[in-house]
């Protein structure tokens, strides 16, 4: 059965002249019982001066797409999180870039740490903190120029081999 608009509008006025709350908001916060809006503005998160390098050598979104755009507000070599963040990056694209699948950037300690095995043992040592540190995968290396590809060794047939044996 459909209620009609002056049966609602009967309830509703009867429910709050019996003085009902449940249909009243819940407070915002403990200075706020009104249950309005508060005025006061809400403060962005603070940003840490976290080191934040980039260790992809080239760009590695595909060209004319927005991401790439986005990528392209990095700044080269090792710089802050605030830095990054003033530079028009948003917190989105670090978070992603810096994922552990993708590892275009890395962020805190591990750029720190980084950094460190680059001023030891030069382009080997970062390439060793990656690989055996953080587990990166080796395709992903292979993806953003930091390892050269492997070649491809073709193996002969085992019938080929015979003749070339005899």
């Amino acid at each position: 059965m459909a209620k009609n608009a002056t049966q609602t509008n009967a309830r509703s006025a009867a429910a709050s002249a019996a003085g009902d709350v449940r249909r009243q908001p819940a407070p915002r916060d403990a200075g706020n019982t009104d249950g309005g809006t508060t005025t006061e503005a809400t403060a962005a998160p603070e940003v840490k001066a976290m080191p934040l390098i980039v260790i992809a050598p080239k760009n590695p979104k595909r060209a004319g797409t927005q991401a790439f755009d986005f990528f392209a507000k990095y700044p080269k070599g090792m710089t802050t999180l605030e830095a990054t963040i003033a530079n028009g990056v948003r917190m989105k694209d670090v978070k992603w870039d810096s994922d552990t699948q993708r590892r275009h950037i890395l962020v805190g300690p591990e750029a720190e740490a980084f950094a460190e095995a680059i001023e030891s043992n030069g382009a080997e040592g970062g390439l060793a903190y990656l690989r055996d540190t953080l587990k990166v995968n080796p395709i992903t290396l292979i993806r953003l120029g930091l390892m050269p590809k492997p070649e491809k060794v073709v193996e002969a047939p085992a019938a080929e081999q015979a003749k070339a044996d005899a």
